[in-house]
């Protein structure tokens, strides 16, 4: 792969990580304010739960350092199926310890609770999974496509 195609790769993948993410940190706000609502004071709703401005720059920056990790997948030559399933592997490996180390660091989650945690490994495999889905629902179309600009080349 190009690192042309690279770069197209990783701001596909920002903004891909940006929507999930959002959605992610309103979905596990919603869970925890479900589980953890008789314990928290001055919070009577979802809605009343603060986001914090340094909260959505933290998360942008996790987004960007997440695209960041796809340079995994830049070589040289192709890639056969295998070198790109343990690449797949090692970016996953990347970007899920990128996630918790940012959510840790900035507190997002309290260390006492195992579920949070459990539930942030949860979302991060989900939108990993649709990603990965996506690039290759993505691969197949392109796939198609040059398959049939090539019967249509031969054709004549």
């Amino acid at each position: 792969m190009d690192f042309k195609e690279i770069i197209k790769r990783v701001s596909h993948h920002f903004l891909l990580f940006c929507t999930s993410s959002v959605l992610a940190v309103y979905f596990l706000q919603y869970i925890l304010f479900l589980i953890f609502a008789d314990r928290m004071e001055g919070v009577e709703a979802v809605a009343d739960m603060p986001v914090m401005m340094h909260d959505l720059t933290s998360l942008l920056i996790l987004c960007v350092v997440s695209s960041l990790t796809s340079l995994v997948f830049y070589g040289k030559k192709e890639l056969s199926k295998g070198h790109l399933l343990i690449r797949y592997a090692i970016h996953c490996f990347i970007a899920l310890v990128t996630v918790l180390g940012v959510v840790i660091f900035r507190g997002w989650v309290v260390m006492e609770y195992t579920f949070p945690i459990i539930w942030l490994v949860i979302l991060v495999v989900v939108i990993y999974a649709i990603i990965i889905f996506h690039d290759l629902h993505q691969s197949k179309k392109l796939a198609n496509k040059l398959n049939q600009k090539l019967k249509e080349h031969y054709k004549k």
